[in-house]
C-alpha cells in the first residue's frame, strides 16, 4: 500500500505545491510535541520553572515553553488550516467569477469558429481546475485527519480532542465549497459552446458532433469528480 505522504506528493498539483498541508513537516512537529517539552532541548527544567515563579524571567518563558502538548500541536494545525482555507477560497472565487461572469461575456462576443474554439479550450482548462480544486480539498482533509489520528493514537490529548479537531476541520471554509454550483455553471457554458459551434461551424459540428459532444460531457463530469 502506498503511504499517504507518497500519494500526496504524486497527486498534488505542482503549481499549488506550497499551499498543501506540509505533511512531512507536521509529522516531524508532532513527534517533537510528543517526545519533548519544547522543540529541541529545553533550556530550563520543570523544577526550575516551578521554583522560580517569583522571577519575572521565569514568568516570561513558562507559559510558552511548557505549553501542553495538544495546545502546541493545535497551534501548528490551525496555522496550516488557515493557509489551506485562504488558498481554497481564493481559487474557488476565481473559478466562480470566471464561469458565472467572465466566460459568459467572452462567449457572447464570439464571431467565428476560431473564437469559439479558443473559448472552448479555456473552458476545458477551467474544468480541469475545478477537478484540481476538488482533489486539493480531499487530499488536505485526509492529511489533517491522518496527522490528528496519529497524535491521538499516541495517547496524547484530552478525551474528545480528536473528535473536536475533526469537527473544526470539517466545518472549515475549504470543506464548504459548493462544487455543484461550479459543475452547474460548466454544464451551462458547454451548452452555449455547442450552440456556437453549430452556428459558426455547422459542417464540422455535423461531421464531428458525437466527438465534440463527448469532449464537452467529459469536461462537465471531470469538474466534479476530483
Amino acid at each position: 500500500m502506498v503511504k499517504f505522504g507518497a500519494r500526496l506528493a504524486e497527486e498534488r498539483v505542482p503549481e499549488w505545491e506550497k499551499h498543501y498541508v506540509n505533511y512531512k513537516q507536521m509529522k516531524k512537529q508532532m513527534k517533537q510535541s510528543l517526545n519533548l517539552d519544547v522543540e529541541g532541548k529545553p533550556e530550563y527544567s520543570i523544577a526550575e520553572v516551578l521554583t522560580g515563579f517569583d522571577s519575572i524571567h521565569s514568568l516570561g518563558f513558562a507559559g510558552s515553553i511548557f505549553m501542553p502538548q495538544e495546545h502546541r500541536l493545535k497551534k501548528i494545525f490551525e496555522a496550516q488550516l488557515n493557509d489551506v482555507n485562504d488558498f481554497a477560497i481564493l481559487q474557488y472565487s476565481k473559478l466562480r467569477d470566471y464561469l458565472e461572469v467572465e466566460i459568459v461575456k467572452v462567449l457572447a462576443e464570439c464571431k467565428n469558429a476560431e473564437q469559439v474554439k479558443k473559448s472552448a479550450s479555456d473552458l476545458s482548462s477551467a474544468g480541469e481546475t475545478v477537478a484540481n480544486l476538488d482533489s486539493f480539498v480531499r487530499l488536505n482533509f485526509i492529511a489533517f485527519r491522518k496527522i490528528a489520528k496519529k497524535f491521538h493514537r499516541k495517547g496524547a490529548g484530552t478525551d474528545g480532542w480528536y473528535e473536536n479537531f475533526l469537527r473544526m476541520v470539517v466545518g472549515s471554509a475549504f470543506m464548504d465549497l459548493d462544487f455543484n454550483l461550479l459543475v452547474g455553471f460548466l454544464n451551462e457554458r458547454w451548452q452555449q459552446v455547442r450552440q456556437l459551434r453549430l452556428k459558426h461551424d455547422p459542417k464540422t459540428f455535423r461531421e464531428r458532433g458525437p466527438e465534440l459532444l463527448g469532449s464537452s460531457a467529459s469536461q462537465q463530469g471531470g469538474g466534479g469528480a476530483g
